[in-house]
């Protein structure tokens, strides 16, 4: 697909892309094949996580116990989280998209060599972006994004120490969900903000900054996994995605500041 122009002074931190597909309850037993083929391909760290989860059945709170395993390469700028019904690739030195999106395919084909998701089915894709706006050139980085759209909350972000600003919007057949935090320090921040497994490129922080984090989800019933399919649903997020960004969200004026070449 054409790519939009890059900004040399984009705002862009982290990207992540998100496939959801029917569990595989064995997973465990995969993840030591997974390990070894990802570590032959540039992602020799690892880490396994436990987690508890809460559940609501017929009025009844439930905690299960679930795990996830990360896989990082060697400068933890990029990372794959698997687990039994998931998996996601994030990166913190995202370039254009058809080179971030042919190495999202790669790393599929080699994961697939173990996970055969031909078996099952593929119920969700989300493509997510993350922000963080900063003052450039004597201007504000809360002035970047349109009061139309975000309204009244803009000016109450700018007189408190942190304050969430989220929405959902539809668009054609996907959904954009929109969170805009303010904050003093990062660990104001919630902890979903720098990817697992990622470095934090997002320190130090000021007062004066934004983080954007938007999300875009393609969610289908029970669609066939097809590597062909899955690639040409999250290209048209993508192209959604920036549209959206570019016409809805943020001003021309800071278009202009982001393409600016040789100034940081």
């Amino acid at each position: 697909m054409p790519e939009t122009k890059h900004l040399p002074r984009a705002p862009l931190v982290y990207v992540i892309a998100r496939m959801v597909f029917s569990p595989i309850e064995n997973m465990e037993l995969k993840i030591a094949a997974i390990q070894d083929i990802l570590r032959d391909h540039g992602y020799p760290g690892f880490l396994e996580q436990k987690l508890h989860e809460v559940s609501v059945f017929q009025s009844e709170m439930r905690l299960n116990d679930t795990k996830r395993w990360v896989f990082t390469n060697k400068d933890h700028s990029a990372s794959i989280l698997l687990t039994k019904e998931s998996i996601a690739f994030s990166v913190s030195d995202y370039d254009v998209y058809n080179s971030f999106m042919d190495n999202i395919v790669a790393l599929l084909e080699i994961v697939t060599s173990v996970l055969v998701f031909e078996k099952g089915f593929v119920s969700g894709l989300m493509i997510r972006y993350i922000d963080l706006l900063r003052d450039l050139d004597g201007v504000s980085a809360i002035d970047y994004l349109r009061p139309a759209f975000f309204s009244s909350e803009l000016a109450k972000m700018s007189k408190v120490r942190m304050r969430q600003f989220i929405t959902e919007i539809d668009l054609d057949d996907s959904v954009a969900r929109i969170i805009l935090f303010s904050a003093k320090t990062m660990k104001d921040f919630p902890p979903q903000i720098v990817p697992v497994g990622l470095k934090d490129i997002c320190s130090p922080l000021d007062s004066s900054m934004l983080i954007l984090d938007t999300s875009y989800f393609h969610n289908k019933t029970e669609e066939e996994y097809l590597p062909d399919a899955i690639r040409y649903n999250l290209d048209r997020l993508h192209r959604q995605a920036s549209s959206f960004f570019r016409e809805k969200l943020i001003t021309s004026q800071a278009l202009a500041i982001w393409s600016k070449e040789g100034v940081k």
